[in-house]
Order: C-alpha cells, then structure tokens, then sequence
C-alpha cells in the first residue's frame, strides 16, 4: 500500500518589503518578490521548509544582497522590538533554515532560528550554523 505523508502546520508567519502594505505569508515568498539591497521585514513564527532542487531543502534560500529582520507585529511594521515580538523561522528539522549563496551581502537580524537539520544535505544538526553554505 502507497501513502503519501501530508504535514500542515499552523502559521502565524507574515512577512513585508520596506515599507510596502503586500503582506506575504512565507519568508521565501517575500525573498523571492524583494529586491537587492530590500528589508524583508517577518512577525511571528514561519514554520517548516522548501526544496529549491533535490540537494537545497531549506526554508529560505538567499541569493541577493538583502536584510531579513524580525521583530515586528501585524499592527506595528515600523519599529522592531525582537524582545517584545520574538520572531523564529523553525525549519523542523526538514532542512536548513537559511541557505546563502553567491558574492552577496545578507544582513539578519532579530530573529530566533531552531529546527535546521542539513545532516543528509553535507551539513550537521541543529538550529545553530552550519559553516558550509546554509545555516
């Protein structure tokens, strides 16, 4: 018998560029649409991860020069507070929590990041660094 695991997680992920009210409910999403040099500004907790190819399981993939900060609220997008509005990007052990890649300068800041697991992507466990190419 053939089955197919299906896992949905409950999000509470809301992410913006700059100052633009376009509200995205992934962080990739927002990487994705941003330009260089944008502020990818996330609240709450974005949860899980992407395949960008069969060897890139990760939750965001980064090849631009470009800020993700944390630390924000539904209702107040313009002064960041990661004390008082913590923000995790938890990958659950499905991959790494942030892969960069390229001549790029990326800047985070003000977020909490837990569940990264690149053991079977040539990396280690854990939501600490991986010094190959992800986090």
């Amino acid at each position: 018998m053939n089955s197919t695991r299906v896992t949905n997680y409950i999000q509470d992920c809301h992410v913006r560029i700059n100052d633009d009210p376009t509200e995205y409910t992934s962080v990739q999403a927002a990487v994705d649409a941003a330009n260089p040099g944008d502020l990818v500004k996330v609240a709450g907790v974005c949860r899980g991860s992407n395949r960008r190819s069969k060897s890139l399981h990760q939750q965001i993939y980064v090849d631009k020069s470009l800020t993700i900060r944390g630390g924000y609220t539904v209702t107040n997008w313009d002064i960041p507070d990661s004390k008082a509005n913590p923000t995790t990007l938890d990958a659950r052990g499905e991959g790494r929590v942030l892969y960069i890649t390229g001549d790029i300068s990326v800047t985070i800041e003000g977020l909490r990041i837990t569940g990264g697991d690149a053991r079977w992507l040539g990396g280690s466990l854990g939501g600490g660094f991986d010094a190959g190419n992800g986090v």
